[in-house]
């Protein structure tokens, strides 16, 4: 079916709810699409499809769990199984699991104000976000994110700004019960949070008793080259939520948490409800498997010859760049979203946030595959890079990269 065709019949059975790429994709192997008609585009946009596409390992996995259980009657022995894995790996006490990453982060919310009811009774039930963040799409994970709708102000969340100072945290007069925080925030463009200003945070949340809720629904997974980018910040959260990364893209998600919050969540516990099915816990597995410290090794030797081959691009249309692993940015001195249009013409998927270029390709992505990216980004970016007119006023082409 030609792409023509699938745009019609969404259009005639499909609310206007999602507007996916306008591609007729037909099947994926490694790092690569390819649709209809066989042209092949690079897939450096989906940051929770870390496996990429056509992994056998993975696909005979779901299709072994597939044909022994495909629902979840009782004690599910795979689901017990990922739990003391993420546990071992990640230094957290216990896991709750669920079927996304919003209402991973939801659980982190209900977590942090049943922990202050028992210790302090009712009352103390603020969230403290960051402007700009990006928490989920739930009532409750909307209303935590910097860009809340204004009809859900009302809720108990108070915004802090972008990058607030530790002095201003200790002027907050509100009823605080716990800060949530993106470690690495993919919605500004992959900046990261300085690991100073974490190392006070976790220190005020233990002074106040307020606890520490790490959202890595995106750079969660092997993402950074660790399993959570909060191993790399050397602290141990009250809590940290993940999402579809757990599945390489299936329908999955859920929170971690430390000792002392251990014993908060009792059974029938609203999210974990919502439990995964047998074959998403198959999935997990499977990439945890794949993703053994061998393979988060690779992560990080990817991202140095990602981060390096755009160096030696040379474009002055590109200017800083940062990330960690295979989660990096890079600004571009114009229109971003021009250029991310550009390039998915020529076959490379990137994103544009904050401003920038982001690049997630799978976490198996070959040095072949990244060539051909950069050399697919050299390309489309040179012509930038001579025509001035391109640029922002008051943009500068210094570069400052991320460490």
């Amino acid at each position: 079916m030609i792409l023509s065709e699938r745009m019609r019949m969404k259009e005639t059975f499909f609310m206007h709810s999602a507007v996916p790429f306008p591609l007729a994709i037909d099947h994926g192997k490694g790092a690569a699409l390819y649709d209809t008609e066989g042209k092949r585009y690079l897939d450096f946009f989906d940051s929770q499809n870390i496996l990429g596409y056509g992994n056998e390992d993975y696909a005979e996995a779901l299709l072994d769990q597939a044909l022994r259980l495909g629902a979840n009657p009782g004690y599910h022995a795979p689901a017990l199984e990922l739990g003391q894995q993420l546990c071992l790996r990640s230094g957290m006490s216990r896991v709750c699991l669920c079927d996304s990453g919003s209402a991973a982060n939801e659980a982190m919310i209900t977590l942090a104000r049943r922990y202050s009811h028992q210790r302090y009774g009712a009352g103390r039930h603020t969230i403290l976000t960051l402007r700009g963040a990006a928490h989920g799409q739930s009532l409750a994970t909307l209303a935590a994110s910097g860009a809340a709708l204004p009809e859900l102000a009302a809720m108990d969340h108070g915004f802090l700004p972008v990058a607030p100072e530790i002095s201003a945290l200790r002027q907050v007069q509100a009823p605080v019960c716990a800060i949530m925080v993106e470690l690495i925030s993919l919605t500004q463009g992959v900046k990261a949070r300085a690991k100073q200003f974490i190392h006070e945070l976790a220190v005020l949340c233990a002074e106040r008793d307020w606890l520490l809720l790490i959202d890595e629904v995106q750079s969660g997974i092997g993402r950074t080259g660790s399993l959570f980018a909060f191993q790399q910040y050397g602290i141990l959260p009250d809590a940290v939520s993940f999402g579809r990364s757990i599945a390489a893209g299936l329908p999955m998600g859920g929170i971690l948490t430390n000792s002392r919050c251990s014993g908060v969540l009792q059974d029938g516990f609203p999210a974990a409800q919502e439990q995964p099915s047998p074959i998403c816990i198959a999935a997990a597995l499977s990439t945890l498997a794949i993703l053994n410290e061998t393979a988060l090794d690779e992560v990080s030797k990817k991202g140095d010859y990602l981060k390096s081959g755009i160096e030696t691009l040379g474009l002055g249309a590109l200017g800083d760049m940062r990330g960690s692993g295979l989660m990096m940015a890079v600004e571009i001195l114009g229109n971003a979203s021009h250029s991310a249009a550009r390039l998915a013409e020529q076959g490379l998927l990137a994103q544009e946030q904050g401003g920038a270029l982001c690049l997630l390709p799978p976490l198996l992505v070959t040095h072949s595959e990244i060539d051909d990216a950069l050399n697919i980004m050299k390309a489309v970016l040179a012509y930038d890079s001579f025509h001035p007119g391109n640029f922002t006023q008051g943009e500068t082409r210094t570069p400052a990269y991320f460490n």
